[in-house]
């Protein structure tokens, strides 16, 4: 463990009236920061030159000019705030513990240093230390609540981080917003739970361990309000946890034996998973919102209608912008095509939509990238002999790219296997943009989807899917009017006011 911060000092060479000013705003924007000691030591030139050749990325300039910190990488128990120091003549501080730095030049220098910070720690790194006079609130001066935002940010590839996206972005009409990612320009760390500028501190989640691993780990120490994107956190605890831990956290749940071996069934086919794994985010998160209002009850948590996080302005949706994006994809006149969105995976129906197809005049085209090997769909699209009705693009899509597909689309078809309340982000963007959608009942009713989208069955016959495609394609009605009222009633804007008074922050 690399016990260091270093804080650029060149970023604040300004007037010395200045420096009190930008030291309040970055205090606000809820980073650790320190205060002034006049009475540490100059660092010597070569020690300061072997800290940047060792350590050249553990200092973080803020793009908005200001300085951030990262105090994580010292733990929980040994959480160390880096000290600015306002005098002109130092431009660097380090906070070092001595191991970290045996190996580096002017050692004993390093060593000094280090005792005599660790000698002030109590008195003067502590979180309260922080709570000076000169940062405190003006009484009786009402203000904006503050809010501090866990969560995946693009240019991660999850639905979830374009998501909360439009989200901040929506909610900054109410609320000030400061967002701290574990991919982001922010480093993630405990700032957001610990410093007490914050009036609320809201955690999103997900089933991917690599985006919501660390978010979960903070909300489990800490607490706080949390988003859950998803019903059930299989694919998170196995990806964290392997098989066996996974089937540990199901055998408290259903406190019954659970084995590695009933675990991987359910990896293999969600219809047959017996566990939800959302206790640990249930005792941790207060309050506690799903997006799918049957998984809500059944958790005893708070209901947030899904909003629409990719609009579309009616300008965007002429025939002429329809006409344009064909012509960008190379779609020939007269040709029918049928799209699905999103990662591809076998939770997505692809069995069942492949089969269908040997039904439907019409080509379908999978606008995603397959989680695992797609020779496997493709060599099943050869069985079922469909293999020149289907096209996977199997790579990541741009935006543009992503929404000419759904402009250029005939139909939409959506599905998804795993239970009740599972969510879609890409048949809300079918749905958003007015395209005629087929999706399985639940997926639909989850969304609040609009008579435009065709329901089937839960269980994914081949036959209902190709008869539902055929009859979209078959009308092609008007859908505007219906999607205008939609778009009104699940806006982003909207769901931003329904957090807020959930949170309390609005009534």
């Amino acid at each position: 463990m690399t016990a260091m911060i270093m804080i650029d000092m060149r970023r604040w060479q300004r007037r010395a009236d200045d420096r009190w000013q930008a030291l309040r705003a970055v205090l606000r924007g809820g980073y650790l920061i320190g205060i002034t000691d006049p009475l540490l030591p100059p660092l010597a030139a070569t020690f300061l030159a072997g800290l940047d050749a060792v350590f050249g990325n553990a200092y973080l300039p803020d793009v908005a000019g200001g300085i951030f910190v990262n105090p994580e990488p010292f733990g929980p128990d040994q959480l160390f705030v880096a000290r600015l120091l306002l005098r002109p003549e130092i431009y660097k501080i380090a906070i070092l513990d001595e191991p970290a730095v045996a190996a580096l030049p002017d050692a004993r220098v390093a060593q000094a240093v280090g005792r005599l910070w660790l000698r002030r720690y109590e008195s003067v790194t502590s979180l309260a230390a922080l709570h000076l006079p000169a940062f405190a609130e003006v009484p009786n001066v009402r203000r904006r609540a503050r809010i501090a935002l866990i969560t995946p940010l693009p240019p991660a590839r999850s639905g979830v981080a374009d998501y909360s996206a439009a989200m901040a972005t929506a909610l900054r009409e109410f609320a000030d917003v400061h967002l701290f990612s574990p991919n982001g320009e922010t480093p993630l760390s405990t700032v957001p739970h610990q410093a007490a500028r914050f009036d609320r501190v809201v955690s999103v989640m997900g089933n991917s361990p690599a985006h919501h691993g660390r978010i979960f780990e903070l909300l489990r120490r800490y607490g706080g309000a949390c988003i859950c994107h998803d019903a059930r956190l299989l694919g998170f605890y196995a990806g964290r946890l392997g098989l066996g831990g996974a089937a540990e956290i199901a055998a408290r749940e259903l406190q019954r034996d659970v084995s590695a071996n009933e675990v991987a069934l359910w990896a293999r086919d969600e219809t047959c998973r017996a566990a939800h794994f959302l206790d640990d985010l249930k005792a941790a998160a207060k309050p506690l919102i799903f997006h799918a209002r049957p998984v809500a009850e059944a958790m005893g948590a708070d209901y947030l209608p899904f909003a629409i996080y990719r609009p579309w302005a009616t300008a965007d949706l002429t025939h002429a912008c329809k006409r344009a994006a064909r012509q960008r994809l190379g779609v020939s006149e007269g040709e029918k095509i049928i799209v699905s969105m999103g990662f591809i995976s076998a939770t997505k129906g692809v069995a069942a939509a492949l089969q269908a197809m040997a039904q439907v005049d019409a080509r379908l085209v999978w606008v995603g990238q397959a989680e695992g090997d797609i020779g496997y769909w493709q060599d099943m699209a050869q069985t079922f002999g469909v293999a020149g009705r289907v096209m996977f693009l199997n790579q990541f899509c741009d935006e543009a790219t992503y929404r000419d597909y759904i402009l250029a689309a005939d139909a939409g078809l959506q599905l998804r296997l795993g239970g009740v309340g599972n969510i879609s982000g890409a048949l809300q963007d079918c749905i958003a943009a007015g395209l005629p959608s087929v999706a399985n009942a639940d997926l639909a009713e989850s969304l609040n989807a609009p008579s435009y989208v065709t329901r089937v069955g839960d269980a994914l016959q081949p036959a209902d899917i190709a008869a539902a495609l055929i009859g979209v394609l078959a009308r092609l009605s008007a859908t505007e009017d219906e999607r205008a009222d939609y778009a009104e009633c699940h806006s982003m804007r909207e769901y931003a006011k329904g957090l807020c008074k959930l949170l309390g922050i609005l009534e």
